[in-house]
């Protein structure tokens, strides 16, 4: 018996309800195979897309890494650069109260030599060695030399165009050489004068300290930092009360290096 023959009953009629299920069954294997497939292909696609979707996290947290170590990179210098500079200011506010308070103590001990007549002597070289061997007002000139040193260490070239750290040594700089010159370049009315002076480099330092706070702070940008002194009154008048001997003084040192250039110079040519 062939398979045909299921198509027919024993009396050759056609069964076309043999033929319906013969197709129901055809087309319900290729509706399987056709599921089969589309399954596959779906799978296929699934996996591709979790493939792609965990490389794409992958890389999302990759970058967000990369972003956070960078981040925190940076956080890192700015907390270092912002405590540094908090660091300065301390010892900044420290050197200075050292500064002024040795003046201080110098200008009340030279008043009592004056009340004294101790700067009275008629002769120029009779008083100057009366200074000289008067051991407590030589200490205390010492003292002011040293203490003025250190604050100035404290303030390096200046890196942008400004010259308030150079205007800051220029202060102390006059300072310290009036005080030095007693009985010698500068008599005692002089020196008791170089209060205004002090008074001038107080306010400097309270308005210049305070703009690197704020710096310290992130309250002002380093380009920002002029632009804020400049919009204090106070500022402004003192630049402009020290503005042809600040020019000297700066004359004064491009003088001195380049006259030990060239004498550097002439050595290497011998």
């Amino acid at each position: 018996m062939d398979w045909i023959s299921i198509f027919f009953d024993d009396k050759g009629v056609f069964l076309w309800t043999s033929m319906t299920a013969a197709v129901a069954l055809f087309l319900g294997v290729i509706n399987i195979l056709i599921s089969i497939m589309n399954n596959r292909k779906t799978l296929k696609m699934q996996k591709e897309m979790h493939k792609k979707n965990l490389e794409q996290q992958q890389s999302i947290s990759q970058d967000n890494l990369n972003l956070q170590k960078e981040m925190n990179v940076s956080n890192f210098k700015g907390n270092i650069v912002s405590k540094s500079r908090i660091e300065w200011i301390q010892e900044v506010r420290k050197q200075s109260v050292a500064f002024i308070s040795s003046f201080y103590n110098l200008i009340n001990y030279v008043n009592e030599l004056e009340l004294d007549g101790f700067f009275d002597a008629p002769d120029h070289k009779t008083r100057i060695k009366k200074i000289k061997k008067n051991h407590d007002l030589m200490k205390l000139i010492s003292t002011l030399k040293e203490k003025g040193t250190l604050l100035i260490l404290y303030f390096g070239p200046d890196t942008s165009k400004n010259s308030n750290n150079e205007f800051i040594n220029y202060m102390v700089t006059l300072i310290v050489d009036r005080v030095d010159g007693l009985g010698t370049s500068y008599d005692v009315k002089n020196v008791l004068e170089q209060e205004d002076n002090i008074l001038s480099l107080k306010d400097f330092l309270r308005i210049y300290l305070k703009a690197e706070w704020k710096r310290a702070n992130g309250e002002l940008k380093d380009s920002d930092i002029q632009s804020y002194l400049e919009n204090d009154d106070i500022y402004n008048h003192i630049i402009a009360s020290y503005e042809s001997g600040f020019e000297s003084h700066i004359e004064r040192i491009e003088y001195i290096y380049t006259m030990k250039r060239i004498e550097e110079l002439r050595r290497n040519e011998l």
